[in-house]
């Protein structure tokens, strides 16, 4: 990483907030301020995995998804984020099957009412 304005100036400390919000759960702040780091630098895979993670706690499982996928792909020599995205992963694809569940009950009552 080159050292200008925006990687040395802007980003760390636009990071450093989501860092803090994400220790204290703040979800809807995590993904606000993992946006405004994404419209400078859209590849930045500290800011796709946090935004993500906030993501999968809000369940809203195709944006959580979508972002820890391109973390991952971003992250590929990194096995300590590559371990993280790896459990979140697995928390995706245990709220995705209950989401799942949850919908074929509601169908399933709905199509009995008819």
């Amino acid at each position: 990483m080159n050292c200008n304005f925006v990687n040395c100036v802007i980003l760390p400390p636009l990071l450093l907030d989501e860092a803090c919000l994400m220790k204290t759960e703040e979800w809807e702040k995590v993904v606000f301020h993992t946006g405004n780091v994404l419209g400078i630098q859209p590849s930045n895979p500290k800011a796709l995995f946090r935004r993500g993670v906030a993501n999968l706690h809000l369940n809203r499982l195709e944006e959580a998804e979508s972002d820890l996928r391109k973390a991952k792909n971003l992250s590929t020599n990194d096995k300590a984020v590559l371990r993280q995205i790896a459990k979140h992963e697995s928390e995706l694809q245990v709220k995705r099957k209950e989401s799942d569940k949850k919908e074929k009950v509601l169908y399933t009552a709905m199509f009995k009412q008819s």
